[in-house]
């Protein structure tokens, strides 16, 4: 069934629930497990195992219309449950969008993200832009099969980036991680 599909988008209208938050998370976990029979990515030999591996993966985006006041607040959450749930990353939802504010990123490999830092989970503020940040995420995920020519909507979203890009990042304090 992986084979066919390009992406979930799980609709989830507000994620100032953490219980609701939660259910999008374990929902975009169950579409992480499965796997597509093969990588569409071409190997000219000598590749990433994990970009193979991510690409087998099933990209999965939650989107909503609210989160807490504070992004970073439900950035906190969504990396408190994969810590106390013990969420391989591969397991983890790829993009939480929020319409009219940002993108919380969880890029995976190094060649598959647009942040400069790197890796790792990030809050990309998009403002009134955050619609055409999805389907460009959309639209650059690894598709269950090669494209035989670039992606039509690739076309259009130019030049565009997010006001400002944070990286959420796990604190350990006295044993116990925190995000901040």
């Amino acid at each position: 069934m992986a084979d066919a599909v390009h992406a979930a988008i799980e609709l989830k209208p507000d994620l100032q629930d953490a219980r609701e938050l939660q259910r999008g998370l374990i929902q975009a976990r169950s579409v992480k497990r499965l796997t597509r029979c093969e990588s569409p990515i071409f190997s000219l030999g000598g590749e990433d195992d994990a970009l193979h591996a991510e690409a087998r993966k099933v990209p999965t985006f939650i989107f909503s219309e609210k989160i807490k006041s504070d992004p970073m607040e439900t950035a906190k959450e969504v990396l408190s449950f994969y810590e106390s749930e013990a969420v391989p990353p591969g397991e983890q939802a790829d993009f939480i969008v929020v319409n009219g504010r940002g993108v919380l990123s969880n890029y995976k490999h190094r060649l598959r993200t647009m942040a400069t830092a790197g890796t790792g989970m990030f809050w990309e503020e998009w403002g009134n832009l955050t619609i055409a940040a999805f389907l460009f995420e959309l639209t650059w995920v690894t598709p269950p099969e090669m494209h035989i020519s670039e992606p039509v909507l690739s076309r259009y979203p130019k030049g565009i980036s997010p006001n400002a890009m944070v990286k959420v990042t796990p604190v350990v304090r006295d044993g116990a991680s925190t995000c901040r």
